[in-house]
């Protein structure tokens, strides 16, 4: 239980607050584990995922999976 807490306070407050600072104009959603973002954004907010969720869990390296719906 509390991995989902901490997932969840990533991607609900971390990730959702800096997007909503730093990307204004990119639509964005939280889905559980996942962001849900334009296509045209994967390259730039990608790299950004990656280097918050190293600093936020304290590890060195965090595999992301980019699949287009």
């Amino acid at each position: 239980i509390r991995v989902q807490s901490l997932e969840a306070k990533f991607w609900h407050k971390i990730f959702s607050g800096h997007m909503r600072y730093n990307n204004k104009s990119t639509p964005f959603a939280v889905r559980h584990d996942s962001v849900l973002i334009p296509k045209s954004e994967v390259e730039h907010i990608a790299p950004m995922i990656e280097q918050k969720l190293i600093e936020f869990f304290g590890v060195n390296r965090v595999p992301i999976s980019i699949k287009e719906i």
